[in-house]
């Protein structure tokens, strides 16, 4: 049967759990502006009755509540919002990556603008143009020399600033690969945390919050693929996106996890390479991917498409460049070793290139070793702009007829197998910037709608996990009203003992 004391230790639960209850919305109150907090909550459950069903059980009206416990602390989590949150965030990387990146690119290659290429070599064909109207004006030739090294310093400088792009998205990638093994690290610590309290039945809701962070952050900087264990734990494995599919796919099935309980898999950068793990072997299992060397997806994979493809790489913009360095020294060293100076020599090219490679020579139509980087107005020319071959005979100062042809080369279009096949070289370096006005806007584009999807799911995660300052103190009155009520309950079984010890008896 019950007692008094029954009373008193219900109303001493009441106290108990509405004091925890309170502890928790205090914890949530002190942590809503801390970034990967989840809400707590503190489950409630009506203790159990008495008495329990027997045959020898007291007789009495039935079960009596003994009061309320608290079962667990919870978190406002969703497995499906995360996981949905992280296949998305590896895009929301790669796309913000690649719209900054773009963003600079185009800042190395303004058009229009005065000082750009496009403006050199418009200034250059027509300073060619002026020549051949007027081949006896010194200050026609004194502009061809001065536009030719304009144009020349513009494809340096061009390529200077794209092979400091290139460095910086090495840099990026190498980066990444840092921030990936830490996080990696924190994560199998926390690993070893949550194991231990998770194997004492409790639930390390904080350690959990920190956890989940940290994945979010990793899954923004490369696609992961990761599975929670029984034990509580993570298991994290570096996966790609695969073309023509919306599935991840483990990197290397192989290879061992990134994480895996306590253990990791580290990475490690390569200068100008893929990342590679410890043991030496390819980020990227080679035969499930023999045509994809890299990720793609997150920040990572965006740098190293950024420098391998973008800026580097066959059709990359350094290649392109150089094809205009070359197509331009083509065109012109040919057809100027036709002419004749004004000092009546002939047989040399407007156009050289600077040490150490070799200088060219005639007839000056192999332009192997030309690049934007290292293409140069001749030593002789930029000493004397009497050496520019105006003229189609010798000792004719006033023949400007080769000047004319030189001219003449921009609109020459180049012949299948040449560095600009089938376009003139106005059109081939316009074809370079319209692209990559196009991708540049594509990528922006990208990354307006990726950020969109990522504000509609934090929206949603919030929802479920974030915490409401006005609800909290809600709550916080709902449960200091139900703790007075129940330190009344208390206070009535106080007097109700103190009747029964000082008040009944045969005294009274």
């Amino acid at each position: 049967m019950t007692t008094i004391f029954t009373a008193l230790n219900t109303a001493n639960t009441a106290l108990g759990s509405d004091q925890i209850v309170i502890e928790t919305i205090g914890h949530n109150v002190a942590n809503a502006s801390t970034p990967g907090y989840s809400l707590q909550t503190a489950n409630l459950q009506a203790a159990p009755p008495y008495t329990v069903p027997s045959m020898m059980r007291p007789t009495g009206p039935g079960q009596i509540g003994t009061g309320v416990q608290v079962t667990t602390i919870g978190r406002g989590r969703d497995a499906l919002l995360d996981g949905q949150y992280r296949y998305e965030n590896q895009f929301a990387g790669q796309y913000a990556t690649l719209d900054a990146q773009y963003t600079q690119l185009q800042g190395i290659l303004p058009e229009p603008s005065t000082t750009s290429l496009g403006a050199r070599l418009s200034n250059f064909w027509n300073s060619w143009q002026a020549l051949a109207d007027d081949p006896t004006n010194a200050g026609a030739r004194a502009q061809v020399q001065q536009n030719g090294i304009a144009l020349a310093s513009t494809l340096n400088s061009d390529a200077q600033q794209l092979a400091q792009a290139k460095q910086t998205a090495d840099s990026y990638v190498s980066q990444d690969v840092t921030t990936i093994n830490n996080i990696a690290t924190q994560l199998a610590n926390l690993n070893s945390q949550i194991a231990a309290i998770s194997a004492s039945s409790q639930q390390p809701n904080d350690l959990l919050d920190q956890r989940d962070q940290l994945l979010d952050q990793l899954s923004n900087i490369v696609p992961i693929t990761y599975t929670v264990q029984t034990t509580g734990t993570v298991t994290v494995n570096l996966a790609t996106q695969v073309p023509g599919s919306t599935a991840l796919q483990v990197a290397r099935p192989s290879e061992a996890p990134l994480v895996s309980g306590t253990s990791t898999n580290l990475l490690v950068a390569v200068p100008m390479g893929v990342p590679t793990y410890a043991d030496g072997n390819a980020y990227m299992d080679p035969v499930l991917f023999p045509t994809q060397p890299a990720p793609i997806g997150g920040t990572l994979g965006s740098a190293i498409q950024l420098r391998d493809v973008i800026i580097g790489g066959t059709n990359g913009l350094q290649s392109q460049l150089d094809n205009v360095a070359k197509t331009l020294a083509q065109d012109v060293n040919v057809q100027h070793a036709l002419g004749y100076d004004a000092n009546g020599n002939t047989g040399k090219p407007f156009f050289n290139v600077a040490p150490p490679a070799a200088s060219l020579s005639a007839p000056f139509s192999n332009v192997a070793t030309v690049t934007a980087a290292n293409i140069t107005v001749d030593p002789a020319i930029v000493a004397s702009a009497q050496a520019i071959a105006a003229a189609s005979a010798a000792n004719a100062p006033g023949d400007g007829s080769n000047a004319q042809a030189v001219s003449n080369q921009r609109s020459t279009v180049g012949a299948a197998g040449s560095p600009i096949p089938g376009l003139t070289l106005e059109q081939g370096y316009e074809n370079i910037i319209t692209m990559l006005g196009a991708n540049a806007q594509l990528a922006h584009n990208n990354n307006q709608s990726q950020a969109t999807v990522m504000q509609s799911l934090t929206a949603q995660r919030q929802s479920v996990g974030g915490v409401n300052q006005d609800e909290q103190m809600t709550q916080l009155i709902q449960f200091q009203h139900s703790y007075e009520a129940a330190a009344r309950v208390v206070t009535a079984v106080d007097s109700m003992l103190d009747t029964i010890v000082n008040h009944m008896g045969l005294g009274n």
